[in-house]
């Protein structure tokens, strides 16, 4: 999967001209591709494998350089202060797969907090059964501002060229062959959609993990705002 992965972006920036080392463009751009997709070291353990699949990174996380598939993997699953993103994305990875992996323990215990943020500064799963070990994790959206350091705002959700990038979307769905795609605030076209369900994936979605909703960062609002496609 590693492999297909990186030959398919290495394939993407070769068609877009974009620098393999620092995700810049070639010819002179003010953005850059910003990073390859967070695969879960157990993400193939689960019955139903569960991929989410948020808007834009928002920040540049890895100025002058692409964050790797092992520097997104080290940045998520071993980090120990969450933003709000990722641990929306923990809380609900832990809320899908409670029963498969009998963590109903581990939900009483974070579903109580205030925010899903709050839930993860205390750790309540073992040390082998990080929830977010489980699941894959990809941005609609490729590109970031160079040296963005304010996730918020929408000024990255838009296409540099919208055929090749959904393109290579789909061909990513289709190498990390998930069962579950849980989308994170809005959704791809209907035409994207489609082509979704034609891979015979169950669809959902989520408000964003970050939104500002009275309320809706807290780890039982957040669940509940999930919804089948």
């Amino acid at each position: 999967m590693k492999q297909k992965i990186e030959i398919l972006y290495q394939n993407f920036f070769r068609k877009l001209g974009i620098d393999s080392r620092t995700g810049e463009f070639i010819e002179e751009n003010n953005i850059k591709f910003a990073t390859y997709p967070y695969i879960g070291i157990k993400y193939h353990q689960p019955k139903q494998k569960i991929l989410f699949v948020g808007l834009d990174i928002g920040k540049d996380e890895t100025p002058c350089c692409i964050q790797s598939l092992e520097e997104r993997r080290e940045n998520i699953a071993l980090d120990t202060d969450f933003n709000p993103h990722i641990a929306g994305t923990y809380i609900m990875a832990l809320f899908m797969l409670l029963e498969e992996f009998n963590w109903q323990d581990i939900w009483e215990s974070v579903r109580v907090f205030s925010t899903c943020q709050q839930a993860t500064k205390v750790r309540h799963h073992r040390i082998d059964q990080n929830p977010l070990d489980y699941v894959s994790l990809t941005n609609f959206f490729k590109f970031v501002d160079v040296n963005r350091e304010i996730r918020s705002g929408d000024k990255n959700r838009k296409f540099t060229n919208k055929n090749v990038e959904n393109q290579l979307f789909i061909d990513e769905v289709k190498i990390l062959n998930p069962s579950i795609i849980i989308f994170q605030g809005n959704c791809p076209t209907d035409s994207i959609l489609s082509e979704l369900r034609q891979l015979n994936i169950e669809l959902y979605k989520a408000t964003h993990p970050s939104n500002r909703k009275l309320g809706g960062r807290q780890p039982e609002n957040y669940v509940s705002s999930l919804r089948k496609l």
